[in-house]
């Protein structure tokens, strides 16, 4: 059973000179009840960005988060 699913989900900060740094693209996701998951990567790779959004700390985005 599928408890947390993200659809094309994007994540654009605006810079301050204008434009737009993109720190997630097109992220497509499904996690299901009693998995165990990791989210690993680079620094600076959007691991706190994503986490943000999933938890609802920030919620300026494209796509969907399906709880």
């Amino acid at each position: 059973m599928t408890v947390l699913e993200l659809k094309d989900f994007k994540k654009y900060y605006k810079m301050p000179g204008g434009g737009q740094y993109e720190a997630l693209r097109g992220v497509n996701a499904k996690f299901v009840a009693g998995e165990m998951v990791a989210i690993v990567g680079e620094s600076g790779s959007g691991k706190s960005t994503l986490m943000n959004t999933i938890g609802g700390l920030d919620s300026d985005f494209e796509g969907a988060i399906l709880y």
